[in-house]
């Protein structure tokens, strides 16, 4: 009687048969696979890697960045060598080199500086053109060169001009004055200046808070009004507010205590 089997029968019986041996094919084959499964995605040309939604979204000719965050080193043209993890963290980064930041909104405003590292929420978050700029957390902000710039809350301590170059702290930017306060003490050292910039004409002007400061002898002060108003006589701009019980320690060597200078219509007096 089995000689007597239908033939539908006999095809589902073969059909069973060939769908077990390809099963036990691929799970001959399987040992051999060396590539990770799924593959990897996020690699580009040059070197390039980008994870997370418009990282690296402008990217040219730079190479060997990296970009992991929404919107991780967005900007970036023809900057190389970046790595930037967390949301915006060098967003704004067109043709900076060799820069670090790691954490939201790190080193978010950098343009163009370049060799800067940045590791926690919002650190160097200003920095726009400043190089070699080291900042860790709540740990100190050294400025090795180029500038420090523009408005908010700095947790460590600042130390300004820190290595063998010039460097810069400005408050706000040169076209709108700003505050900039730091948590901490401030220190100017020899090769750094304070570059302060007011407007007459609203009237507003720079300002720095710190919980402690310290100025070398050889650090330097500059002045720019961006307005043309007259002054009323007795107009006060605190141009360092030191919230420790400390005095501040040294005067700036082009702005000794109660000397006078004239810029425009206005003659000001520092005290």
């Amino acid at each position: 009687m089995t000689s007597h089997r239908s033939p539908l029968t006999i095809l589902r019986s073969r059909s069973a048969f060939i769908l077990i041996a390809l099963a036990l094919g691929a799970f001959a084959l399987s040992p051999r696979m060396r590539a990770v499964t799924p593959a990897p995605d996020g690699g580009y040309a040059g070197n390039n890697t980008a994870e997370g939604t418009s990282a690296l979204f402008n990217l040219t000719s730079g190479i060997d960045n990296t970009g992991l965050g929404f919107q991780a080193l967005f900007h970036n043209t023809t900057g190389s060598f970046n790595t930037a993890e967390g949301f915006r963290a060098l967003f704004s980064n067109t043709s900076g080199a060799q820069n670090t930041a790691s954490g939201v909104n790190a080193l978010s405003s950098n343009t163009t500086g370049n060799f800067n590292t940045a590791d926690g929420v919002n650190s160097l978050f200003r920095n726009t053109t400043g190089a070699q700029n080291t900042a860790l957390g709540t740990g100190a902000v050294h400025v090795n060169a180029g500038t420090l710039g523009g408005t908010g809350i700095i947790s460590g301590a600042v130390n300004v001009a820190t290595g063998t170059s010039a460097a810069t702290l400005l408050p706000g930017t040169t076209a709108e004055p700003g505050t900039l306060t730091m948590q901490s003490t401030l220190t100017f050292n020899s090769l750094a200046t304070y570059q302060f910039v007011m407007d007459s004409s609203t009237p507003a002007a720079d300002k720095v808070v710190a919980n402690g400061v310290t100025i070398n002898r050889s650090a330097q002060f500059t002045f720019t009004d961006l307005g043309t108003a007259v002054l009323p006589t007795g107009t006060v701009f605190i141009v360092i507010s030191n919230t420790s019980a400390n005095r501040i320690a040294g005067t700036f060597a082009n702005l000794a205590d109660r000397s006078t200078f004239t810029a425009g219509s206005n003659t000001f007096q520092a005290n």
